[in-house]
């Protein structure tokens, strides 16, 4: 199964944004990956100051993406606004849309007219289904419980992007009868002081315990 780590808006510098790719290697993730967004996104006030003081321009995205090449680990990104002409340019290999966007289909589109693969996360299967897009069955609260996975309706879907606390699910996914399943989409953090995602979010070393089993 290929681990995504899913770096978010997990870190408070560039330093630690580079050291979360660094540790996604080192733990055996395939990919890291982080949120594209600008001012217009941010539609929660609570949490405005805390996203403005993380939010990755495009020259902030190019520095994460070419160190992943230098170091020999995938980055990518999920873009929530269209962005996708950079990305191109930048030459990134894979895309990601979010839960909240999967029905935005001016990006959906713009992502699919690369060609390149497209992770979508869902909390139903809708009904386009292409070989380019891997739909991750996605649960959108924060924290979201175990039990709102309903193991019995996985196997239509590529993989999973988990918002549970801890790592219980990603155990189970793990186990032989569910090697249909290809991605598995975690939200990792360096620490969870100063984290947003700290109750859904977990460690690398947290994690490293798990995929060393």
């Amino acid at each position: 199964m290929k681990i995504i780590a899913e770096c978010a808006i997990n870190y408070n510098s560039m330093e630690e944004a580079k050291l979360m790719i660094k540790r996604s290697k080192e733990v055996g993730c395939w990919a890291s990956k982080f949120q594209l967004f600008n001012e217009s996104n941010i539609t929660n006030p609570e949490i405005r100051d805390y996203c403005m003081e993380r939010m990755l321009d495009l020259d902030k995205a190019k520095m994460l993406f070419e160190y992943g090449k230098e170091i020999g680990q995938e980055v990518f990104f999920t873009p929530m606004y269209d962005c996708i002409d950079f990305l191109e340019e930048l030459g990134v290999n894979y895309y990601k849309i979010r839960c909240k966007d999967n029905k935005n289909f001016p990006l959906v589109k713009k992502c699919l007219n690369t060609k390149k693969k497209v992770f979508i996360s869902v909390d139903f299967m809708p009904d386009l289904r292409t070989k380019q897009i891997k739909y991750l069955y996605c649960i959108p609260k924060y924290p979201a419980l175990y039990s709102d996975y309903s193991h019995g309706s996985l196997r239509s879907f590529k993989g999973i992007s988990d918002h549970t606390r801890g790592l219980l699910l990603l155990e189970t996914i793990l186990q032989e009868k569910y090697n249909y399943l290809k991605y598995f989409e975690k939200h990792v953090c360096l620490t969870r002081e100063n984290c947003l995602e700290a109750k859904w979010a977990v460690t690398f070393e947290e994690l490293e315990e798990v995929l060393k089993k």
